[in-house]
């Protein structure tokens, strides 16, 4: 089975294209993120794409090797996909879908190389994605100025992804993302891996 990672930078809109790719093709399952950020709104400590845990928990699964991957965007601020998670989507018959940064895309990545299919989406310009960031109204000064400049550095890993998406109009990107989904299940041979050379045929006319 496939697992579908969109990636890119913080406010382009990641989650609200995978909610919506999720409500057409309700067979994806996510692969829930474990984080030591607080919720948002409209999240909840049950939210089906979170677990959210306080700081000194999230080190004791770090410790005891739980997490596939992980990262450290801040102080205070952790994010990590555990092992059982990942392992029990692969096991299934589904497809998985998580967003993440393109750092946690690539670690992902080397941790699955045969199943990890990266999609990075684009914002329109960088700066609507700066409009968009600080519409949200979740960061200020010093923390906003720090996402933006984290926006600007994750815009460089769009050539480390398989696909590439303009989030211009939420219903294109989601006809885009089922056709990914259905390519990726004709694909002959696993994500990262190249072709075995042709066997050499005579032909005689």
């Amino acid at each position: 089975m496939t697992i579908f990672v969109v990636g890119g930078p913080s406010g382009v809109g990641k989650s609200t294209v995978v909610r919506a790719w999720k409500k057409v093709s309700p067979d994806l399952r996510y692969i829930r993120t474990t984080t030591t950020r607080a919720p948002r709104p409209g999240e909840s400590s049950l939210d089906e794409r979170y677990e959210f845990v306080p700081l000194d928990v999230f080190e004791r699964s770090l410790a005891t090797g739980e997490f596939a991957q992980w990262a450290h965007p801040a102080d205070g601020l952790w994010y990590g996909t555990k092992r059982c998670a990942i392992e029990e989507v692969l096991a299934s018959s589904d497809d998985g879908v998580i967003d993440y940064s393109p750092e946690m895309f690539h670690n992902f990545r080397r941790q699955y190389p045969g199943n990890v299919t990266g999609i990075f989406l684009r914002p329109l310009s960088f700066e609507c994605l700066i409009r968009q960031l600080k519409s949200r109204g979740t960061e200020h000064g010093k923390y906003l100025d720090r996402k933006i400049e984290m926006a600007r550095l994750d815009m460089e890993f769009v050539a480390g992804h398989d696909y590439c998406i303009v989030n211009d109009q939420i219903e294109r990107v989601v006809e885009a993302l089922m056709s990914i989904r259905a390519a990726e299940r004709l694909r002959l041979r696993p994500a990262g891996t190249a072709a075995e050379p042709a066997r050499v045929m005579w032909r005689y006319y």
